[in-house]
């Protein structure tokens, strides 16, 4: 996901364990991360995609899947640099 945002994660595991443990490591709950998987997948746009391990993605992909990871786990502050930058 966003390296800086959420800390890295493994790439050869699909997105979706990776939406897991990134909010794991976030601190959220399984439970929640569960009732917002749909929105996080929607907002990233890769539906047809998420069972396809994160190395086959690209980095723009990566970044717009970490982001909405970050924001759908309901931060108190969420600082964005330039990480946003990135572009496919």
């Amino acid at each position: 996901m966003v390296d800086g945002v959420s800390g890295p994660v493994p790439r050869e595991l699909p997105r979706r364990q990776n939406v897991y443990l990134n909010g794991a490591i976030l601190g959220v709950s399984w439970k929640h991360l569960h009732s917002r998987f749909d929105e996080i997948v929607d907002f990233a746009e890769i539906e047809q995609f998420i069972d396809e391990p994160v190395k086959n993605y690209s980095s723009g992909v990566y970044v717009r899947l970490g982001f909405s990871v970050a924001i759908n786990v309901v931060p108190a502050v969420l600082l964005v640099d330039e990480v946003l930058a990135v572009g496919d």
